[in-house]
């Protein structure tokens, strides 16, 4: 970036009374990013709209791409429930990926690399294979969606219809094809939530099950609450629907009730 632009406070604007920042800094070694300080503390619990009102430029001179805003918060850390697991694909078509997807299901922002994903070996009932979702901060905001997969082109090969935040992550565990058991945990191990999965959940007509997955029904009850199917095949009235779109599933939409 050309530190002659990046450098202007009057091309940064960030509501909630914040205003211009008071000092710039670049980021070295690369310069590919800048500190911005503040005239005050962010709050807990807000969410901010930073805009960019100049022309920012590379080196070279010319003037870089940038989205009229970008949301941003001071992150909190996550309780019990306050992220769900609201799909998951544990038994794909040939050629398609795997995924689960995650919902921030509460009013507070969490950054990401706060979050683990893992599983429960069947034998010895231990957690194991610990995947952090996000190696970068990266934030969490409420009521948003985000898909995990161990490699995200060819997820978005498989699934074209796909929309919204979608992570690769190439060191994500296979899910077994028959029954398993996901966990969410954050950054001390804490479970935030707990999936037990199996054939037998998905609807009794169907052939096969395979390219089918599962959705979550209820964001009001816990996973583990077998009695009231919370995790289950989308309901045949949606059938319709996803066959034209030539998939039994449509990630990141919001899951049918």
């Amino acid at each position: 970036m050309d530190s002659t632009t990046q450098l202007f406070q009057e091309y940064y604007l960030i509501d909630q009374g914040i205003g211009n920042p008071i000092e710039i800094k670049l980021r070295s070694p690369d310069y590919r990013s800048v500190l911005l300080f503040l005239s005050k503390s962010l709050e807990v619990g807000l969410i901010y709209k930073l805009k960019i009102t100049g022309d920012l430029k590379d080196c070279a001179g010319n003037s870089i791409e940038w989205p009229d805003s970008v949301l941003f918060a001071r992150p909190e850390l996550p309780s019990k429930e306050d992220i769900l697991i609201s799909e998951i694909m544990f038994d794909p078509l040939p050629g398609n990926s795997e995924f689960i997807e995650i919902y921030n299901n509460s009013s507070r922002t969490y950054d990401l690399s706060d979050i683990i994903i893992a599983e429960r070996d069947a034998q010895s009932n231990g957690i194991t294979s610990f995947t952090s979702v996000c190696q970068t901060h990266r934030l969490f905001f409420p009521g948003e969606f985000l898909v995990l997969t161990k490699d995200k082109l060819d997820f978005l090969t498989g699934y074209p219809n796909s929309r919204g935040t979608i992570i690769g992550l190439s060191d994500l565990f296979s899910f077994d094809d028959e029954q398993g058991t996901i966990l969410i945990l954050d950054k001390w191990l804490q479970i935030l939530d707990e999936f037990t999965y199996n054939q037998e959940m998905h609807f009794s007509l169907l052939t096969s099950t395979e390219g089918v997955s599962l959705e979550r029904i209820s964001y009001e009850r816990p996973a583990s609450d077998r009695g009231t199917g919370i995790l289950r095949h989308k309901m045949p009235v949606f059938v319709h629907l996803v066959m034209k779109t030539h998939s039994w599933l449509l990630p990141q939409i919001r899951n049918s009730r």
